[in-house]
């Protein structure tokens, strides 16, 4: 099911399953990706309790959990609706402790402001111990023309450290470090459907998709989030741009999850709200 907030404005529809974006319209203008070519049939997935490739394991038990999570596949019930606010929640089931052994609810509230778009992240565990989790988001940008003509401008000058990865999406312990700079220009670092450019420990809250005009196509701001990656479906007129608070696993790494880089704890019965907005 879609449900739609907004205002004059901005106007956001959100599906029921996985609490995914659908569409993201200003001023009438479509601003996320909606499969044009055929390339990518998603939008904006919401990505708990994990990001990317990575292993659960746990106590030494292995659990086998998908790529970006299990919540983008299930049905969210809608907990909290206005004409400018939506809240939706999953909770976990003997079906999702097969693949990740915690009890827990997850709600995604998205809220329209002017044109601001905040994004909340509401994990409680609901169980009678500690539990681990990560989250990020997946957010897709329309483009007009060419991605060699935009480029990312910083909150702060950053000395990008890139990570690379095979043809799965795990880490190859290879990686590059960028000259300090304000900017990430794409005509200098190309994006296709075989690569994703991944950056560890970005120092900035914020980033910018701008035009060769200096034009803003909106500003990401993902304060508490140390990873940021981009991607796009075989050279289509997108981009993703992902905060992601855990990186890829390396292929083959059994690191215990409840102490992998990034990976979050949260005692019993308690409920941590993580905060994002997109400016478009």
């Amino acid at each position: 099911m879609l449900y739609i907030v907004g205002n004059k404005r901005l106007s956001v529809a959100v599906d029921s399953i996985g609490a995914e974006l659908n569409s993201v319209k200003k001023d009438g203008k479509e601003l996320l990706w909606q499969n044009y070519d055929g390339s990518w049939n998603g939008h904006a997935p919401v990505l708990f309790p994990f990001c990317g490739h990575c292993a659960v394991n746990i106590g030494g038990k292995d659990y086998n959990a998908p790529a970006h999570g299990i919540v983008q596949y299930h049905e969210f019930s809608r907990t909290f609706q206005t004409g400018t606010e939506l809240v939706l929640t999953f909770t976990s089931s003997a079906e999702t402790k097969k693949i990740y052994p915690y009890d827990f609810s997850f709600s995604v509230r998205y809220f329209v402001r002017k044109t601001t778009l905040y994004i909340d992240y509401a994990v409680k565990n609901t169980g009678n111990s500690a539990m681990y989790f990560g989250c990020g988001g997946h957010e897709s940008f329309n483009i007009d023309g060419k991605l060699s003509q935009y480029s990312i401008e910083f909150e702060k000058e950053e000395s990008l450290l890139r990570l690379f990865h095979d043809d799965n999406g795990y880490l190859t312990g290879e990686s590059k470090a960028y000259p300090k700079s304000k900017f990430l220009r794409f005509k200098d670092m190309p994006v296709d459907n075989s690569e994703t450019l991944i950056f560890k420990g970005v120092k900035s809250n914020r980033c910018k998709l701008i035009n060769n005009k200096g034009e803003t196509v909106a500003e990401t701001c993902f304060k508490g989030f140390d990873n940021l990656l981009f991607w796009r479906p075989d050279g289509a007129a997108v981009i993703c741009m992902e905060p992601w608070s855990n990186l890829p696993d390396m292929k083959g790494d059994s690191t215990d999850f409840r102490t992998k880089n990034g990976i979050k704890s949260l005692e019993a019965g308690a409920e941590k709200v993580i905060k994002r907005k997109i400016i478009y």
